[in-house]
């Protein structure tokens, strides 16, 4: 994903490639969080597409970009849920050598 322009043409199309992506038994997502950020592209393109967008936007802090996505989010639906794993899968999807990927298993054993 790393050289794709998210529009809000694509937008939906690629947050349903993260979800057949994502393992059914040891996920790393929780199918919901995926499930909800679905939802919300569906219903608001345009503004989906410029989050995800930002949230690849290297050149602003991390915190900065996940906060925003989260508060944008929050203001649509109070009660949307994306989680940290979320964060971490859609950024190992723009670069995964920068955002490795880690499932919460392998953290635990390690």
């Amino acid at each position: 994903m790393k050289d794709e322009r998210i529009t809000s043409k694509n937008v939906s199309k690629i947050i349903k490639y993260f979800q057949g992506k994502n393992p059914p038994t040891g996920s790393f997502v929780h199918w919901s969080n995926l499930d909800d950020l679905y939802k919300y592209a569906k219903e608001r393109l345009v503004e989906v597409a410029e989050l995800l967008n930002y949230l690849y936007e290297e050149s602003v802090s991390l915190s900065d970009r996940i906060g925003r996505f989260i508060n944008t989010a929050k203001s649509y639906n109070p009660s949307i849920s994306l989680g940290t794993p979320l964060f971490g899968y859609l950024l190992a999807g723009f670069n995964m050598e920068k955002y490795t990927l880690y499932k919460d298993s392998i953290f635990k054993t390690f």
